[in-house]
C-alpha cells in the first residue's frame, strides 16, 4: 500500500491530515493444488485515521515529524477506510465445473480497520469480489492481522488470518508476510 495524507496531496499543510489516498496490491498464490491458484489485484484506497506523535519532532532525532519518511513513523495509530478496484485469478474454479472455467476478472471492494501502539498493530478486513463473467459470481473474504513493527517503524512484519469463500481457494489460511508503508 502507498498512501498520502490529503495536506501532502493538497500543498496545504493546514488541511486534516486525518484523510489519506492511495493505492495497493496484492498477490497470492496458492500450493499443494494442481494447478496452483493465484490471484493479482491493483485498488485505489481511501483510509480515515489519526496517527499521534505528528507535532514537533521524530522522537531522538532533530527531523520534523512532518516530512517524509517520518511522517509514517508514529507511536500510535487508529484507521478505517476502503478500496475500490480490479482483481484477477486464474486456477482458482472447481476442476468438475462443466464449463471448464479457470479465470476470473472481478471488481473488488474492501473495507478495513484497525490500530496499534509502538511496533504491534491490528488489522480486519472484508472484501467481496463480484465476477461478471456468464453470471453473477462472488467471492468473500475476511482477515485478521497482526504486524509487528508498525506503527512506529515504516515496515513490518506481518501474521494473519484469511478466510475466503469461493472457487478452489476458498478456506482458512495462516499467512505470513511483509509490509512497507512508504
Amino acid at each position: 500500500m502507498v498512501r498520502v495524507p490529503w495536506p501532502h496531496l493538497s500543498g496545504t499543510p493546514g488541511q486534516d491530515a486525518r484523510h489519506s489516498l492511495g493505492a495497493l496490491s496484492f498477490f497470492d498464490h496458492g500450493w499443494r493444488q494442481s494447478p496452483n491458484p493465484y490471484r493479482v489485484g491493483v485498488l485505489a484506497c481511501y483510509t480515515f485515521g489519526r496517527e499521534f506523535n505528528k507535532i514537533g519532532t521524530f522522537p531522538f532525532t532533530v527531523s520534523p515529524s512532518d516530512v517524509y519518511p517520518w511522517w509514517r513513523c508514529d507511536t500510535a495509530s487508529l484507521f478505517a477506510g476502503g478500496a475500490l478496484g480490479w482483481m484477477h485469478a486464474k486456477n482458482t474454479e472447481d476442476a468438475s465445473r462443466l464449463d471448464g472455467r479457470s479465470n476470473l476478472d472481478a471488481f473488488r471492494v474492501e473495507g478495513h480497520a484497525g490500530g496499534g501502539l509502538l511496533v504491534v498493530q491490528g488489522r480486519i478486513h472484508a472484501a467481496l469480489a463480484i465476477g461478471f463473467h456468464r453470471g453473477l459470481e462472488l467471492v468473500l473474504e475476511a482477515g485478521v492481522r497482526l504486524s509487528l513493527g508498525r506503527p512506529y517503524l515504516p515496515g513490518a512484519l506481518t501474521i494473519g488470518y484469511w478466510y475466503v469463500h469461493g472457487g478452489r481457494i476458498q478456506g482458512h489460511y495462516f499467512t505470513l508476510g511483509a509490509e512497507f508503508d512508504l
